[in-house]
């Protein structure tokens, strides 16, 4: 780490999560819980109700119930998750308990996947993950093989103790009407006692750079949003709906966060939405990733059709101008995500809209599994050695191809196959996909002019180049290696490999 001491570095607030995975159709087909679970005409799971699943981790079985009914694609927090014990064995008794079988186990969670692409990716700055997990009994080891794992690939790792049980999600693979979606059942955090909130001492946020991602720690939601608000030269938040949570604050959360922010007026802030949007953005001038889902959950305005399946053009483009309004003065980009229909970046202070499309894979694929925290993480880098380190303008053409391209290589070929080579490679089709739109409010127009009411059209059925307003293609593409240098970035490199440009 020696290489490390006088460079900038990042710090990165998330919540880790212990991924439970298992293929659903197999389940029901070969495991026991066939007989408290089937798949819906919608794809979403329905469980016998009162069900509980068990599963182990770190050689204790954990169990997590009371289920019903889980829409596919969607994550729920189970309403209770519990030690074996006797009130469930009275569940066991009555035929409501089955094992999950023998999922694969992974590192999972928002923050803990953009660490992972830093890892894979960028070099020579150091990177603290802040986080929170579960306390230990005294029968059980000190640090696991997850502390392990994420502690391998940091610099600094700092993690709270506050939580009674794991952090796992347990997730249902090849659900929803893709068959490659996922259902997440996740662990509840509930609140802490006053008392318990008043011995937490979070750690200092020690980089010039701070990234938010998935928290749904409420406490630890805060201190992250507001250390990005105030400590941060540069903020990057994923605006994901558990981070944007509008349950709202008990009263001695409330009274813990007036405490420990007093420059913070907490009597007209009710839930972590509501300091989002009357704190965060009006005074951080963060950088902002979120997808369709999650910009109709912050802007309130309506991105989906009344059945809340088809994402129309007017909504994202209202709602991404809502965005701005929020921002007041502090604007900054906003990187907007749309799966298949690839994503947009709104560029700071010009307004102008930039689209890049995704790369079509033919043949089998990995799957979509982690690919926003690919996305993201590839902006996060990105920024941080542009802006933070080598003090340089960014081009957002450069910059949403390369972000495009690392999470096409995800699709095709699954995260760890991520790198410098494989972004690079990349980049050649995503350059091909990326048009520069110009304006906002022009696009607008023009988009009206073309399709009539925006509302009715489906991002499916977008012409991205026929609203483009400039019409015209930048020199390009740019690879990672020659935009970034070597210094900053991971091998593989192409080295003598020629990759074309044309």
């Amino acid at each position: 780490m020696s290489d490390q001491k006088n460079v900038p570095g990042v710090t990165i607030y998330g919540q880790i999560a212990i991924d439970h995975i298992v293929d659903v159709n197999q389940l029901i087909r070969l495991g026991p819980v066939s007989d408290l679970l089937r798949i819906g005409e919608d794809g979403e799971l329905i469980f016998n109700k009162g069900a509980y699943i068990s599963t182990e981790e770190s050689y204790i079985p954990w169990f997590f119930g009371p289920l019903d009914i889980y829409d596919g694609g969607k994550k729920y927090s189970a309403t209770e998750v519990c030690r074996f014990g006797g009130r469930i064995i009275a569940i066991i008794q009555k035929g409501l308990v089955r094992e999950l079988g023998v999922p694969n186990k992974e590192l999972g969670g928002g923050g803990p996947n953009n660490v992972k692409l830093l890892y894979q990716v960028f070099r020579k700055f150091p990177i603290q993950f802040i986080g929170t997990y579960r306390i230990r009994g005294s029968e059980e080891r000190g640090t696991d093989i997850w502390e392990y794992a994420l502690q391998s690939m940091v610099s600094k790792l700092d993690l709270i103790p506050l939580h009674e049980n794991p952090p796992i999600n347990i997730c249902f693979e090849g659900v929803g009407t893709d068959r490659d979606d996922r259902t997440i059942i996740r662990s509840p955090f509930p609140p802490l006692p006053l008392d318990r909130l008043r011995d937490i001492r979070w750690p200092r946020a020690d980089g010039s750079t701070i990234i938010v991602n998935t928290i749904y720690t409420r406490t630890l939601a805060v201190e992250a949003l507001i250390a990005a608000t105030t400590q941060a030269k540069l903020s990057i938040i994923a605006l994901t709906q558990a981070l944007c949570s509008k349950s709202p604050f008990l009263d001695d959360e409330r009274k813990f966060f007036q405490e420990s922010y007093p420059n913070i007026d907490f009597s007209h802030i009710n839930s972590v939405h509501d300091l989002i949007l009357k704190y965060v953005l009006p005074n951080s001038g963060a950088i902002l990733i979120l997808n369709e889902g999650e910009l109709e959950h912050l802007s309130g305005v309506s991105v989906f059709d009344k059945r809340h399946r088809k994402r129309l053009l007017g909504g994202v483009l209202d709602g991404l101008n809502r965005l701005r309004e929020l921002q007041g003065d502090h604007i900054e980009k906003v990187f907007f995500t749309m799966g298949k229909q690839g994503s947009l970046c709104c560029l700071d202070r010009e307004g102008d809209l930039h689209y890049c499309g995704v790369t079509d894979v033919p043949g089998a694929t990995a799957g979509k599994t982690a690919i926003g925290d690919l996305y993201a993480g590839t902006i996060i880098g990105y920024e941080h050695v542009k802006r933070i380190i080598q003090r340089k303008s960014i081009n957002v053409g450069y910059q949403l191809t390369a972000a495009a391209a690392a999470a096409d290589v995800g699709v095709a070929k699954g995260f760890r196959a991520v790198n410098v080579l494989s972004i690079d490679s990349g980049i050649i089709e995503s350059w091909r996909n990326y048009i520069g739109l110009g304006p906002i409010n022009s696009v607008i127009k023009k988009a009206e002019k073309l399709y009539g009411s925006l509302y009715e059209v489906r991002l499916e059925d977008v012409e991205w180049d026929k609203i483009s307003i400039s019409g015209e293609k930048q020199a390009g593409p740019t690879f990672l290696e020659i935009d970034l240098t070597r210094d900053y970035l991971r091998p593989p490199f192409a080295n003598s490999v020629h990759l074309e440009t044309k």
